[in-house]
C-alpha cells in the first residue's frame, strides 16, 4: 500500500463514498471506472484505457486499470466484494474503515492522493 499513488487512493476514496452514501454498500458506476477492456469485457464504458497505466508514488503499472486497482485493495484487506464479477458489491472492511478515515484528514489537511501514507 505504501506505494500506491492517487489511482488506487482515488478509486478507494470513490468507493468509500459510494459506501457511506449506500447503506454501507457500494456498487460502483461502471462508466467512471478506468477500464481495460480486454481484462474486464462489460465492467467499463465504451473508451478504452490500455494506454493509461496505473499511477504508483514510484513507477507506473502498465496493462492495469481500476478494477486491478479493486483487486490490490481487497488483497489489502480494505474491501471484500459481495456481489459478483460482473455485478460487484463492495463492502469496507474495518480496516478500510480506518485507512478511509485516515485517507480524509490527509485530505482535509490540502494534501493529494500521491502523497497519502497509511499510519499504522
Amino acid at each position: 500500500m505504501n506505494n500506491w499513488g492517487k489511482d488506487h487512493w482515488s478509486v478507494f476514496v470513490y468507493i468509500e463514498d459510494l459506501a457511506v452514501n449506500g447503506r454501507g454498500f457500494a456498487v460502483p458506476d461502471h462508466r467512471r471506472m478506468r477500464t481495460i477492456q480486454k481484462k474486464h469485457p462489460g465492467m467499463g464504458n465504451h473508451l478504452d484505457a490500455s494506454e493509461f497505466p496505473t499511477i504508483l508514488k514510484k513507477g507506473k503499472i502498465k496493462n492495469h486499470d481500476d478494477w486491478d486497482c479493486v483487486e490490490d485493495i481487497i488483497s489489502a484487506g480494505l474491501l471484500m466484494n459481495e456481489g459478483t464479477g460482473i455485478n460487484p458489491v463492495y463492502k469496507l472492511t474495518e480496516r478500510g474503515k480506518e485507512i478511509a478515515s485516515q485517507l480524509r484528514i490527509h485530505k482535509q489537511e490540502g494534501k493529494n492522493f500521491g502523497e497519502f501514507e497509511v499510519k499504522e
